[in-house]
């Protein structure tokens, strides 16, 4: 399963858990098991770190959901910058951005 597949799935878990529990989870791992471990990896995360990351924010009203990308890199959650050439983080919520038109 593609990184971009696997954030939007965990994103919906994580959306029906919200909308169940009125809160975002602490962890991952509570959101199984209606979403199975296995729909949780991050293709790039590499042996040591193997999960999609994932913060809770605003005491549990948000989230920060990101795959490190094929740089195979963890930034944070940072998106890429085209100017620096820095490849970034998939980040939930933002794989499919419309790029803005030049007049």
């Amino acid at each position: 399963m593609g990184a971009a597949l696997a954030l939007l799935r965990t994103e919906v878990a994580l959306q029906r858990y919200r909308a169940a529990h009125g809160r975002c989870p602490p962890a991952l791992r509570d959101l199984e098991p209606g979403l199975p471990a296995s729909a949780l990896l991050d293709p790039f995360g590499g042996a040591e770190r193997p999960l999609l990351r994932y913060r809770p924010e605003h005491g549990g009203g948000g989230y920060l959901l990101y795959s490190v990308g094929p740089d195979m890199r963890d930034d944070g959650g940072m998106l890429p910058r085209r100017a620096s050439g820095d490849q970034g983080d998939l980040v939930a919520g933002r794989l499919f951005e419309r790029r803005r038109r030049r007049p």
